[in-house]
């Protein structure tokens, strides 16, 4: 069953220029959260951001995490740690 009553994309960036040409105002807007995927030894770590454009409209947003820095986007300083990392503090 699909349900049509909800919209939105998930966008897997696999370049800067990728990145890069994500509109200003999906860049720029403040995300309702970010989540970080730890990598393998030598590999990037991951995030995936969600932008809400609207009442029932949503971007997730999928690309390494170095590439955060072409966008207005931060990653809280307690999301840092990855997701599911159970270390103690």
């Amino acid at each position: 069953m699909v349900d049509s009553g909800y919209g939105g994309y998930v966008l897997v960036m696999e370049s800067e220029k990728d990145a890069q040409s994500l509109p200003n105002d999906i860049r720029t807007a403040l995300p309702e959260y970010i989540d970080v995927f730890p990598a393998l030894t030598g590999e990037f770590e991951f995030v995936s951001v969600l932008v809400l454009l609207g009442n029932d409209f949503g971007v997730i947003v999928i690309m390494p995490r170095p590439f955060l820095s072409l966008t207005r986007w931060i990653v809280p300083i307690e999301e840092s740690k990855g997701v599911g990392n159970n270390e103690e503090n």
